[in-house]
């Protein structure tokens, strides 16, 4: 036999394996996507605003920042999202002044 030519069975198997591939990397993005979808829970955000230089478990701002997050995932998302501390101060103070 010369090289060049595929067998059924061999084609049959490349080609399944495709698939199988093209399957799992859907499921991949679609678990990626329902992940990103769900959005910032409650616990994560409490978690970041606590870690937050002044801001004390209690104060005024932690508890207009909980009925914040509590009513708009948005918000929590956009919470999460921003990384540098005092950057989410200025946009938390930002949200809160508009209430």
């Amino acid at each position: 036999m010369g090289g060049g030519k595929v067998g059924g069975a061999t084609k049959i198997s490349q080609q399944i394996d495709r698939l199988c591939e093209t399957v799992e990397s859907k499921t991949s993005m679609t678990e990626k996507w329902l992940k990103g979808s769900q959005g910032s829970s409650i616990s994560e955000v409490v978690e970041l605003l606590e870690s937050l230089p002044g801001v004390e478990h209690g104060s005024n701002l932690w508890l207009s920042a909980i009925d914040l997050f509590k009513s708009s995932q948005v918000d929590r998302d956009i919470f999460c999202s921003i990384k540098d501390s005092e950057k989410k101060l200025q946009w938390l103070n930002h949200e809160l002044a508009k209430k």
